[in-house]
């Protein structure tokens, strides 16, 4: 079945339970009418950068258009829940047959990024708006599926409360519950936090660059090619860790031990520094280095700042 089929199938199963995913069940989509539960699902999902009523003009394919209102398709859009677009976003992945692993792992990308939609001050999402006016500024943090090619979860949270990391262990939490996951993230993820929480994911393996300078031991390490393990001991909560973090960030106990596998690559002219618990046995200094760069993080945030700006313009 293909990917279209696979989402009409979902969607009709879904508009005959609609009374779970809309805001007042004994009313909502109730009689029977043109803009349904199912057609405004699919009107949201394939809604382009045109004009309201070009996107209605063309979703909406009947002979006379014209009853159909920006104004109904803005009030139908008000009594879907968030709910239907997150279960629809796993009904979907779950379509997905034998999915392609390596040894034994769901290999996943994680990054985030920033994104701005219109100004609404009841929205959660808003900030403060000024003389010059105000802006929606979210956060969102995403899983992509490198092998299968989908996006395979998704958090998002107000910019001025996201918290990065904070996000990818809460994500990583859930993922591996069900199956083994290996996660692959950049820079902006590095830190003894994040290696200790990912140590105590059951199901989870990490491949995490890290910066050359993060801690003042990492940062003498000679330029040549090293595979070491490493351990750092968390002993206090004054007001340094031993990589500059805010003590404030650090949530688990103290005294701790941190262990990781560092592993240093040549990457072109550069040199890739990597944190991971994967076993050497099973993965060679090359191989973390051939994973690591079948992820472009740059070009899969762009591609999530796309499809944010046209679920919310």
């Amino acid at each position: 079945m293909n990917p279209i089929k696979k989402l009409q199938t979902i969607l009709k199963e879904m508009e005959a339970h609609k009374f779970q995913y809309v805001a007042e069940p004994q009313k909502d989509f109730s009689r029977n009418r043109k803009v349904s539960f199912y057609a405004m699902m699919w009107f949201l999902l394939f809604i382009g950068a045109n004009s309201m009523s070009k996107e209605i003009r063309r979703s909406f394919n009947h002979k006379d258009f014209s009853y159909i209102s920006e104004a109904a398709i803005l009030k139908s859009r008000s009594k879907i829940k968030v709910l239907a677009f997150e279960q629809l976003f796993h009904k979907f992945n779950d379509t997905l047959e034998n999915p392609k692993e390596y040894k034994g792992y769901r290999v996943l990308a994680l990054d985030g990024s920033d994104f701005s939609s219109l100004y609404s001050a009841q929205s959660e999402y808003a900030t403060i708006s000024n003389q010059y006016g105000g802006a929606n500024r979210m956060h969102v943090n995403f899983a992509y599926d490198i092998l299968n090619k989908n996006f395979f979860d998704c958090l998002i949270e107000a910019k001025n409360k996201a918290d990065e990391r904070k996000g990818a262990i809460k994500m990583l939490s859930s993922l591996a519950e069900s199956e083994k996951i290996l996660a692959i993230m950049d820079r902006g993820y590095d830190g003894l936090k994040v290696f200790e929480h990912c140590n105590r994911i059951e199901n989870l393996s990490y491949l995490i660059r890290i910066r050359s300078g993060m801690t003042k031991e990492i940062k003498a390490l000679p330029d040549k090619e090293l595979d070491l393990d490493l351990k750092f001991e968390v002993r206090t909560q004054r007001k340094r860790l031993p990589y500059k973090m805010k003590i404030q960030a650090w949530d688990m106990e103290v005294p701790c031990s941190v262990s990781f596998r560092l592993v240093k690559v040549k990457l072109k002219d550069k040199w890739l520094v990597m944190a991971t618990n994967l076993p050497r046995k099973d993965f060679s200094a090359r191989t973390l280095k051939t994973l690591y760069e079948k992820v472009n993080f740059k070009n899969a945030a762009q591609i999530i700042q796309e499809y944010c700006r046209l679920a919310l313009d």
